[in-house]
């Protein structure tokens, strides 16, 4: 898991979401013996560069290339006075509008965006800063990334899953809409995004590590970043000599879409209000698992989603004390706030499972019902969870709404028929 690096980098992440009132973080789990993907398909390259950008930066940029697939075309730029002098006045009349229109396109032209086929077939290794709009995000991402041509199709499918099985919306009206927080500055000494407007939209990062400095997928209320590498071109991944010479450390095969599904749950549930760690990893891992496995067998979606799915269930935390009629309480209230970081897990499978009694026990809404009940109360809908968990009171009201909600005996049930309860998804 490279523990060095990823307990750095989460401490980190950690702070910057303390000052800024964000939620949880989550690891990205990554599967060390994937093998690396050795037959790249022929990828079509286009750059994203503005001609005319004279901003310096910590990134070399590409001059611009021709697109030589259609599905790439970008718009020729306009170079009339005239044409000028009305796009001006739009973008001044958009930017005011985007937050109710959500087209960041409309307010924002200092990077392209990209347009895909549809097809997986059909890859775009970006040279530059460039981003992709959808409706209820927007993905944005840096150079040396193949992107496949079904990416924003695959993107809308989970997160449109999401709030099916969750009974959440991406954008709740209680949610206060702001900036996303400056991460790309300190990654790349300048900030690409400034003065993209997202309006209610989800920003997603797609992130390269291209230093090895152990950068790993997190989420909270205000934006979610990944770090991909399956998506890594072959030229920088042999040009990173960690990436390269470590036979136990290898690329996915497979775009990792249960990271992605499980920290789009994040953003969307930490809009909506905050929760224990338990309860937060848990769905999380809980809801990526059933929307890839509802989007395999009834939608028909990629063998990357397969694969990862496939992979993400060979994995099973270890926790720290078996789980009984007489303990689960105390379990819960205690929230594994006292593992370390780069130790992390058993919230995930713990919570996972306790997701997976709920809804075998209780029906499939039992998220939105403990969400919901969770808003109506001003103490807990107003805590921003610390990153090193909820005081002992706000975690004995999480403990009594589900007990409110499920029953006294929910959590003696639960430890009793602990067994039973893990989420696996056959296909």
């Amino acid at each position: 898991m490279k523990k060095q690096f990823i307990s750095a980098i989460v401490s980190i992440l950690a702070a910057a979401f303390m000052m800024t009132g964000c939620g949880s973080t989550a690891d990205s789990v990554k599967d060390t013996g994937a093998a690396a993907d050795s037959s790249q398909a022929q990828v079509t390259t286009v750059s994203t560069a503005e001609s005319s950008q004279a901003e310096t930066t910590t990134t070399a940029k590409q001059p611009a290339q021709a697109v030589t697939t259609t599905q790439a075309q970008q718009k020729p730029s306009q170079t009339t006075a005239q044409t000028t002098t009305a796009a001006t006045a739009k973008k001044a009349e958009n930017r005011s509008a985007s937050a109710k229109t959500g087209r960041i396109s409309d307010s924002y032209k200092k990077y392209k965006e990209l347009k895909l086929s549809g097809e997986e077939k059909d890859k775009i290794t970006t040279t530059d800063f460039c981003y992709i709009e959808s409706d209820k995000y927007v993905l944005l991402m840096e150079k040396d990334l193949v992107i496949p041509g079904d990416l924003k199709k695959n993107f809308d499918a989970i997160i449109n899953s999401l709030e099916k099985y969750t009974g959440l919306s991406y954008c709740p009206d209680s949610y206060d809409y702001t900036k996303t927080i400056d991460f790309a500055r300190s990654k790349y000494g300048f900030n690409p995004w400034e003065g993209m407007d997202y309006g209610k939209k989800i920003p997603i990062e797609l992130i390269v590590d291209r230093k090895d400095e152990g950068l790993i997928s997190c989420a909270c209320n205000q934006f979610v970043t990944l770090e991909l590498n399956a998506m890594y071109t072959d030229e920088l991944w042999n040009s990173v000599p960690s990436y390269r010479d470590n036979t136990s450390w290898k690329r996915y095969s497979f775009i990792d879409y249960h990271s992605v599904a499980h920290e789009l749950t994040h953003a969307i549930t930490e809009r909506s209000a905050s929760l224990t760690k338990i309860m937060a990893e848990g769905s999380a891992d809980y809801y990526a698992k059933k929307v890839l496995g509802d989007l395999i067998k009834v939608k028909g979606m990629t063998k990357d989603m397969k694969r990862s799915l496939e992979v993400s269930q060979m994995l099973k935390w270890d926790l720290p004390e078996k789980i009984t009629a007489a303990n689960a309480e105390k379990v819960f209230l205690r929230d594994y706030s006292e593992i370390s970081s780069a130790d992390r897990g058993a919230e995930y499978r713990l919570g996972s499972e306790f997701c997976d009694y709920l809804a075998k026990t209780h029906g499939k809404d039992f998220m939105k019902r403990y969400m919901d009940a969770i808003k109506a109360d001003p103490q807990l809908r107003n805590e921003s969870r610390p990153n090193e968990g909820y005081r002992k009171e706000i975690m004995q009201k999480h403990i009594g709404l589900f007990k409110k909600l499920f029953g006294e005996d929910v959590f003696t049930k639960f430890g009793r028929d602990y067994s039973k309860y893990e989420l696996k998804v056959k296909l």
